[in-house]
């Protein structure tokens, strides 16, 4: 190849996909109760300022998880991409384990919604 050539592999599409798909079930994880509020804050009998916080958490802990988290996927994209879904994973089964307790879902929610921050900076790298 020529000087500044690039040469697209196939395999570059599948990693793209990978990423492609890992943020938006990040996304879904993270604005589950956005759509479905009102009836989230009956079921765990908590106001609605409660419910927002799940969905704004990551954004409190960005400034503390972002940072490292981003130097560890351009340092290694595939050991970060796997930490990023065992860390989603990880949460989303807490928040299914923790039922009607809100305090053990919101442990979830913040473990499951910061894992979409080892993906943020991929798309540069990818």
């Amino acid at each position: 190849l020529a000087s500044g050539e690039i040469k697209l592999h196939p395999k570059r599409w599948l990693i793209l996909a990978v990423f492609y798909y890992a943020n938006i079930i990040c996304s879904a994880i993270w604005m589950a109760f956005a759509p479905i509020q009102h009836k989230v804050t009956e079921y765990y009998g908590v106001n609605n300022g409660e419910i927002v916080l799940a969905g704004t958490i990551s954004m409190v802990t960005f400034a503390i998880v972002g940072i490292p988290a981003g130097n560890f996927i351009t340092k290694n994209m595939r050991a970060s991409t796997i930490v990023s879904v065992t860390i989603m994973a990880g949460g989303s089964w807490i928040k299914y384990a923790a039922k009607d307790n809100y305090d053990w879902m919101m442990v979830g929610q913040f473990f499951a919604a910061n894992a979409g921050l080892f993906l943020l900076a991929a798309p540069p790298v990818i």
